[in-house]
């Protein structure tokens, strides 16, 4: 076995002594105040939709690009098995649709008026 592989170096004690205090810092509440979630948005109008989001348990989606269609498919199965899981209990997806991604919450009249399929590279 080749000596670099076995040896100790001080290299590797830095990064653990690093990594302790990353640790002990985020055990510890060393998060600042303008991180934690009770603080509120300076913008109200964000903490109203916020507010509008209602659910015991809550999910993001981010969807860049149209991935076949699964951007809109796993917030379904976020919710199945949620439901499964937590019977009963509220379950809110929330689906962001950017960049790639915007054509999946378009309609048919923009589909049939633009030619999104061939400026997203996107077939059916």
């Amino acid at each position: 076995m080749s000596s670099i592989i076995t040896s100790t170096t001080a290299r590797r004690g830095f990064l653990g002594r690093i990594a302790a205090a990353a640790a002990a810092v985020g055990l510890s509440g060393g998060v600042p105040s303008t991180l934690s979630a009770e603080t509120a948005s300076p913008d109200p109008a964000l903490d109203a939709w916020l507010g509008k989001i209602k659910g015991k348990h809550k999910m993001v989606f981010d969807v860049t690009e149209p991935n076949n269609g699964f951007g809109v498919i796993w917030p379904r199965i976020y919710m199945n098995t949620m439901q499964a899981t937590y019977p009963g209990e509220s379950v809110t997806p929330v689906v962001i649709l950017r960049h790639s991604g915007i054509p999946l919450g378009m309609n048919d009249a923009l589909w049939a008026k633009y030619p999104l399929g061939e400026t997203f590279k996107i077939n059916e």
